[in-house]
């Protein structure tokens, strides 16, 4: 099959194949430039998020080592809370937070034990202390709460400085505490 076209014509219809031509690289070169940049974006995205991982990761290590070291000073069971019941392991918290504040020549004032919190797993048990003592003691204090067996959080706690005594150097302070420690629940409780 073929077209008899005026010179003219043909001239004009090459005009358009060419430009078309040109057109459509110019259009895919478009959109190669759109999809290199877009998948620079994707790339500058991908390392953001790799480097939160890879900070994540640090972290979850720096957790995991510290749970070691803890199940090891547990004697190899990971420490908790020690009940039947979270009444009893409230009463057992109390009881540790008492010996631990008297050990370091601190007084308790009053305790109030927190509703228990379910999570997978296990039950936090909540206790707020209120407790007397000089700066150094309570510095030990703290860090027995944190790095006993079982740990203790401490999510709150306020301190007062009593300075009506007299003494300015190493004042009696008087310290709010809202401290709680793990209780695994048995196999059939989970």
């Amino acid at each position: 099959m073929s077209f008899d076209l005026s010179p003219a014509a043909a001239r004009a219809l090459a005009i358009g194949l060419l430009l078309l031509l040109v057109a459509g690289i110019g259009v895919g070169f478009a959109a190669g430039t759109v999809a290199i940049r877009d998948a620079d974006d994707t790339a500058a995205g991908l390392r953001q998020e790799l480097a939160l991982l890879a900070r994540l990761s640090m972290t979850r290590d720096r957790l995991e080592e510290r749970r070691a070291a803890l199940v090891a000073a547990a004697g190899g069971a990971t420490p908790a809370l020690q009940g039947a019941s979270p009444a009893i392991a409230a009463a057992s918290l109390q009881q540790l937070v008492g010996g631990i504040v008297a050990a370091h020549a601190g007084r308790v004032d009053s305790t109030l034990v927190l509703p228990a919190i379910e999570d997978p797993g296990y039950t936090r048990i909540g206790l707020r202390a209120t407790f007397s003592a000089r700066i150094g003691a309570l510095r030990d204090i703290l860090y027995a709460f944190e790095a006993g067996a079982p740990p203790l959080f401490i999510p709150a706690f306020t301190i007062r400085a009593d300075t009506a005594a007299g003494d300015s150097e190493d004042p009696d302070l008087t310290v709010s505490v809202d401290l709680y420690g793990v209780m695994r629940r048995s196999a059939e409780g989970s």
